[in-house]
């Protein structure tokens, strides 16, 4: 039976709340929805999202966070349901999206796409040299385009983008019907540029057709949830589809400035001294996923490539 929430729904209240001592994580949470809660990490490697839809008898967790993080969301969700976390899904194979699926029971069953499961036997999930995923913690269940869960009076459709090769070549999204909510994985870093995962099979020019898809098939009143938001002690939050759309075209003349660079025939090193421009400034402030020199040399030869492949 469904506990009483302790945040304000009307008011998006935002809780900020410690954990451990001896994993000193600050999780701050976000009733975005009436049973909807976004939670958000202060730890080292960034601030990974997890989405949880706290239905009577059923919970979906969406990205399953760090392997010390998921277990004080999980124990926060038990202060508010008796119901038991029955679902997961991941938006792609990164370890900070996927390493707390090592924690969690293995009655619970995991959805992805089925390229993602492909990616999480293989890849390395924290850092270059780490195994992949344990075989044990792998998902149970996989699809190819599209399923549809039915908790309480919600209906969420789960897909994968129209481009394959995106963020990754194994991304999902969530849709909530009812509440009109998009969660998009790392299809959105508020505030940041975006990593595109070009050895995981990711891709600028799918990337960009995706986010630009989405504002395209999505109604004004969509609010976006992106993988990772706002960095602590800053509000967490999440936008408008309208603010999401000022980001994407912030995103794409970025690209154009390398395109530009890569038209007039620029190394790397000549492409970084350049800079991606004043405009941009503010993508350098800390803290951030990546600095217009990081970024630039990650996509750079990627966006070279796509410049002179015949069309």
């Amino acid at each position: 039976m469904m506990k009483t929430f302790l945040t304000n729904l009307a008011a998006l209240a935002f809780v900020t709340s410690a954990a451990t001592a001896d994993d000193d994580v600050i999780l701050d949470e976000l009733e975005i929805a009436d049973n909807l809660i976004l939670f958000r990490p202060d730890v080292p490697i960034g601030n990974p999202s997890t989405l949880a839809f706290v239905g009577q008898e059923q919970i979906l967790l969406i990205d399953v966070n760090l392997d010390n993080v998921i277990p004080l969301i999980v124990g926060r969700i038990s202060e508010l349901s008796e119901g038991p976390v029955t679902y997961v899904v991941t938006s792609h194979h990164h370890g900070d999206h996927t390493q707390g699926l090592e924690s969690l029971p293995r009655s619970i069953v995991a959805i992805v796409p089925h390229q993602q499961r492909e990616r999480l036997k293989t890849s390395p999930l924290t850092f270059e040299e780490s195994p992949p995923l344990k075989t044990s913690a792998l998902p149970a269940l996989t699809f190819s385009e599209h399923l549809t869960l039915h908790i309480d009076d919600e209906v969420i459709d789960v897909f994968t983008p129209p481009n394959k090769a995106s963020h990754t070549d194994g991304d999902a999204f969530v849709y909530f019907n009812k509440r009109k909510i998009l969660y998009v994985g790392d299809h959105y870093v508020a505030d940041k540029l975006p990593l595109i995962d070009l050895e995981g099979g990711g891709s600028v020019k799918g990337y960009m057709a995706n986010l630009n898809w989405i504002t395209e098939n999505f109604s004004d009143d969509t609010i976006i949830v992106g993988g990772h938001g706002t960095f602590h002690p800053k509000a967490i939050r999440v936008d408008s589809l309208a603010k999401y759309s000022a980001w994407i075209k912030r995103i794409e003349r970025a690209v154009s400035v390398l395109e530009s660079y890569a038209a007039e025939g620029l190394t790397l090193g000549q492409a970084i001294e350049r800079g991606l421009g004043e405009e941009f400034s503010d993508f350098d402030v800390r803290p951030h996923y990546a600095s217009g020199e990081r970024w630039t040399t990650l996509l750079y030869a990627h966006i070279q490539r796509q410049a002179s492949a015949p069309q």
